[in-house]
């Protein structure tokens, strides 16, 4: 009897090594064939074509960050008069399954100390533009993220056209975070900042809706809760 169990337990261990040794056969054919400069190219493009901006990477390489991920320097997005955006480091951890099928998704996204510098356009029936809701889905579904960071960003907002409700013209150290948002599934939306003119402080937390839900967000019931302080209520809705 002990002899039985004794050959079931080596006959499993035995399918277990063998499964784990194929997997990293299997991983490290890809590894060796990965062209990173084929990837960033790829990479640049699809970017490209869902911002509807020019995008520019600077070098790529490959790191371990609770998984295998790809490291992005000086990521640029943005024609650089409406839109500039500066990453200096973009780390993404790659789904393995569809790596070894020669696609990638990111499972996360962290961008780290980045500067937005956005002009708002005037305002204008004529010239319909499409939300940066719409980008943000599509970007979630395209490369299969279930969690987007962002840390110690800075953000710079200028208006072509004054209004009469004042807006931020700088928010600094930045953070948000966003998870498990998809067309099927609500998400969680985490975001704080600092407003240096008032040294104001705020952090908001939303249940997020689905995009198609978000665009119309005014009919929407929304779960916020947010922490204010010095925030002038000039810049509240």
């Amino acid at each position: 009897m002990k002899a039985t169990s004794f050959c079931r337990q080596r006959s499993l261990l035995c399918a277990l090594l063998l499964f784990v040794v194929t997997v990293i056969a299997l991983l490290t054919v890809t590894l060796t064939q990965l062209d990173l400069e084929q990837f960033r190219q790829r990479l640049t493009q699809e970017l490209s074509q869902i911002l509807q901006q020019p995008v520019q990477m600077g070098t790529l390489h490959l790191t371990y960050q609770q998984g295998l991920a790809v490291d992005i320097h000086n990521l640029n997005i943005g024609d650089k008069k409406n839109l500039d955006i500066h990453v200096p480091q973009m780390t993404g951890v790659l789904r393995l399954q569809p790596l070894l099928m020669g696609d990638f998704l990111f499972d996360r996204v962290v961008l780290t100390e980045p500067q937005l510098n956005i002009v708002i356009p005037e305002a204008s029936g004529s010239e319909r533009r499409e939300p940066a809701v719409s980008t943000t889905a599509k970007l979630f579904k395209r490369f299969g993220l279930s969690l987007l960071t962002i840390r110690h960003a800075t953000l710079d907002l200028t208006e072509e056209q004054p209004r009469d409700k004042q807006i931020p013209s700088r928010i600094e150290n930045l953070n948000l975070v966003l998870r498990g948002w998809s067309a099927e599934q609500t998400g969680y939306l985490v975001v704080s900042g600092v407003l240096p003119e008032q040294t104001g402080q705020f952090t908001i937390e939303a249940d997020l809706p689905t995009p198609a839900q978000l665009s119309d967000w005014r009919q929407q019931p929304l779960s916020i809760k947010a922490n204010l302080k010095n925030i002038s209520r000039d810049l509240l809705p």
